[in-house]
């Protein structure tokens, strides 16, 4: 595997890391809740911050996967070609500012909260908030990537 296609889909093998240590420790805390009916504090908020990784990771890679995006098909099945390549250009082009806004609204957040914890398990803001804040990124970069092959294929 080349170097390119490993960091086109680091936001892939940063989800199934995360979705496999979400697993393991779902499955401690059964085991010690169960079986010795201890405890471990904190740890289920550690798994629910592994789930952030996991969704904030996994919304730049269903962006590009052409299976796996929502989108108007019933629409674009009926429309003619000139329509579904300006409707596609006007979705990309919303979504690159929404996740362009949500980028830099949650990187103002980390910013404002430089120097606040989490309540139940004393994380760093700036780290709590740093699964959502690079999804946001990696999400706005692949929009404006299929943005710009959008434009560009409605031009040839």
């Amino acid at each position: 595997m080349n170097l390119y296609k490993f960091l086109r889909n680091i936001d892939k093998y940063i989800s199934i890391i995360c979705l496999a240590i979400l697993i393991i420790l779902t499955i401690f805390m059964v085991i010690t809740r169960y079986f010795f009916s201890y405890t471990v504090t904190g740890l289920s908020e550690y798994a629910v911050y592994m789930l952030l990784w996991i969704v904030f990771f996994a919304v730049p890679y269903v962006s590009r996967s052409e299976e796996g995006h929502i989108n108007a098909e019933l629409f674009h099945s009926m429309s003619s070609p000139k329509i579904k390549s300006i409707t596609t250009i006007i979705f990309n082009s919303i979504s690159v500012i929404v996740f362009g806004i949500s980028t830099i609204s949650i990187l103002s957040n980390i910013l404002s909260n430089m120097y606040t914890i989490t309540q139940n398990i004393d994380m760093p803001y700036p780290i709590f908030l740093l699964p959502m804040f690079l999804g946001f990124l990696l999400t706005t970069i692949e929009y404006v990537v299929i943005l710009y092959r959008s434009i560009r294929k409605r031009n040839s």
